[in-house]
């Protein structure tokens, strides 16, 4: 931790003293010349360790999805579960689970195709023709 930054004269401080000689204006002068550089020194740390954070909280949050148990599942798993996807009435509009998990990833699409559960019944709305 660094220490708090004195003043070179911390007596005028608690005082309404002007200082008394050139010399102590000017070592004054030079002190908050020193802290104003010192604060645009850090500001510009600041950006760029939010930037570097920023970087950082998109690199652990795409690359935490690499972890997920979910893509340690066996295909037989995934069968599984897909076809409670599709359970219930299969003539139903708003039932589309068979399309809906063979559009996650190749995987899922994979398993989807090869799963002869999910696509045993197909429902083909009415059209305008």
């Amino acid at each position: 931790m660094t220490p708090p930054v004195q003043s070179p004269f911390p007596e005028l401080l608690s005082s309404n003293s002007a200082p008394c000689t050139d010399l102590q204006s000017a070592t004054i002068w030079e002190a908050i010349q020193g802290a104003r550089m010192d604060i645009g020194r850090i500001e510009i740390a600041m950006k760029q360790l939010a930037a570097k954070r920023s970087q950082l909280k998109v690199f652990v949050q795409k690359n935490s999805s690499i972890l997920s148990a979910i893509r340690r599942l066996p295909p037989e798993i995934l069968s599984e579960i897909f076809a409670l996807c599709v359970c219930g009435d299969p003539f139903n509009p708003r039932r589309r689970g068979a399309w809906v998990v063979a559009r996650v990833c190749r995987q899922w699409r994979a398993v989807a195709m090869n799963t002869a559960e999910l696509w045993r019944h197909f429902f083909v709305p009415k059209s305008g023709f």
